[in-house]
């Protein structure tokens, strides 16, 4: 179509007009292409605070709701297991008695003192050791003047046979697995809280930089809006170019309100999730939102998948928790079935006796005496000990279970976290790809719109189109920083946990 002369005269001084917005503009892309790969610039000029992810991770370690529970889950282990050495705490008994007799002819009154002493302890292969000594004195009162004692030295032994050796202790024994199995497990409680730490700490600088990447482009749309204002005013170009942006800037500013509240519910989540309950404190006194840092320079990269079994299937501590509770369990099962059996002892002892009277013609001397035996006892039935043995095996083969389910867990694990790894850096590098040739293309269209030969709808769309590959490529770096995290949390080698 044959274009007017006046139609010509009119694009050249819409050229003209726009030489210096055009010019802020190109300017402007200049300045995104070199930033295209990074946006820290843009976050730095957030409002916040920046803290480190050490800072947040050591508070959670200190003083997060997790790492308390999981301290008072050992107390209770190590409470039990005190509990439980009853079994071998030596018992000290000490009695003294005073009573009087009558004679036979109610005009005397014999009064008798005792006093008696002794410990009773077992040994923890099941002996049990038994001590006593006792004193015995006799006054006369009335018709008889004068004493009368005697002393008694008593030993005795008690051996269980059927019942097995060491079976006396085997709540205990079971009772201190338990307890080296919560020590454990608070090792893998701190893995875990460091690694939700780190998980909200990337997510919380993705937010950060999703808002920074959505302010850059409503600074972009109210350029072009300025620009459009400018010459419609001078009836350069069409209202609807107006019209066109205005409705670009407001749908860019609503995606930015959006960006703004999720980073700040996450900064918040962030510091609660650290420091429990002095996170409220913390937040009431500082209202600025954190900063997430992001400071790493090097890429994870994904390590051979049989390597990182065997590491995992030897460093995962829950692992070895659950191995420990089924020892415990093996434990408490060997106690049961050794409760159905009949109870048979060897027993034995030993008592010397030596007595004096003043009372009656001369009296007194020493004599000992041993004595050997054999006891056997059963209940009837016994249906309460077959009870036990039963529970215990099932408790034995549901540990068991349970074992075999954490390997398989882990060897899950670690085959999710060394693919997320291979697929994030391969997603990473296309996405990276992709952020390029989209500012490149937005560039051209800018030159496009100083030339006069493009429009501000194809302008926002193309813009439009870069700013979803520059989220693209934040999504992207993010999730591949919180897939190294589960990684290490796969393979149970979390750093800053120990």
């Amino acid at each position: 179509m044959r274009r007017s002369p006046m139609h010509t005269v009119q694009r050249v001084l819409v050229m003209v007009l726009c030489t210096v917005p055009c010019l802020t503009v190109q300017a402007q892309a200049r300045r995104d292409r070199a930033s295209a790969q990074a946006v820290d610039s843009l976050v730095a000029r957030l409002p916040g605070r920046p803290v480190s992810l050490s800072t947040f991770v050591d508070a959670a370690l200190r003083e997060g709701f997790d790492v308390q529970l999981a301290l008072m889950n050992r107390r209770r282990a190590e409470a039990n297991a005190l509990y439980e050495g009853r079994a071998i705490d030596p018992e000290l008994h000490l009695s003294s008695d005073v009573a009087g007799t009558p004679l036979t002819n109610a005009a005397a009154l014999a009064a008798n003192q005792g006093t008696t002493a002794g410990m009773q302890a077992a040994l923890p292969w099941g002996t049990v050791l038994n001590a006593d000594y006792g004193r015995t004195g006799t006054l006369g009162v009335a018709r008889f003047a004068g004493t009368s004692e005697q002393n008694r030295l008593s030993i005795g032994v008690s051996q269980p046979l059927l019942d097995g050796v060491n079976q006396r202790t085997a709540g205990l024994r079971a009772a201190q697995l338990d307890r080296s199995a919560a020590t454990i497990l608070i090792g893998r409680t701190r893995q875990e809280i460091a690694t939700d730490i780190e998980l909200q700490y990337w997510t919380l600088a993705e937010a950060q930089a999703v808002e920074a990447v959505y302010g850059r482009s409503v600074d972009l749309a109210k350029d072009i809006l300025r620009r459009n204002a400018e010459l419609a005013s001078r009836d350069l170009i069409a209202s609807v170019d107006v019209l066109t942006v205005q409705s670009g800037v407001a749908f860019r500013e609503s995606l930015q309100a959006q960006a703004r509240l999720s980073r700040r519910d996450l900064s918040d989540a962030l510091v609660f999730g650290a420091y429990g309950a002095a996170a409220a404190q913390i937040v009431d006194a500082d209202t600025l939102p954190v900063i997430a840092i992001d400071d790493t320079t090097s890429r994870a990269t994904a390590p051979m998948l049989d390597d990182a079994i065997r590491i995992s299937l030897v460093q995962r501590v829950d692992l070895r928790a659950v191995r420990v509770g089924r020892d415990a369990a093996q434990v408490r099962f060997a106690q049961a079935r050794n409760g159905v059996l009949p109870t048979v002892a060897v027993t034995g002892g030993w008592t010397s006796l030596r007595g004096s009277s003043d009372v009656l013609p001369p009296a007194g001397g020493t004599a000992s005496a041993w004595r050997l035996g054999m006891s056997i006892s059963a209940p009837l039935l016994n249906r309460g000990d077959r009870g036990l043995e039963m529970l215990a095996a099932v408790q034995l083969e549901m540990e068991s279970l349970r074992v075999r389910r954490a390997e398989a867990q882990v060897v899950r694990d670690v085959r999710a976290a060394v693919r997320a790894l291979r697929i994030g850096s391969e997603r990473l590098d296309r996405a990276a790809v992709a952020a390029s040739l989209a500012w490149e293309q937005l560039t051209a269209e800018r030159r496009r719109l100083e030339l006069g030969l493009g429009d501000s709808f194809r302008l926002l769309q193309t813009e439009d189109n870069a700013v979803q590959a520059q989220l693209e490529a934040v999504r992207a770096r993010y999730d591949l920083l919180r897939a190294t995290s589960r990684y290490w949390l796969a393979v149970g080698s979390v750093r800053g946990a120990s």
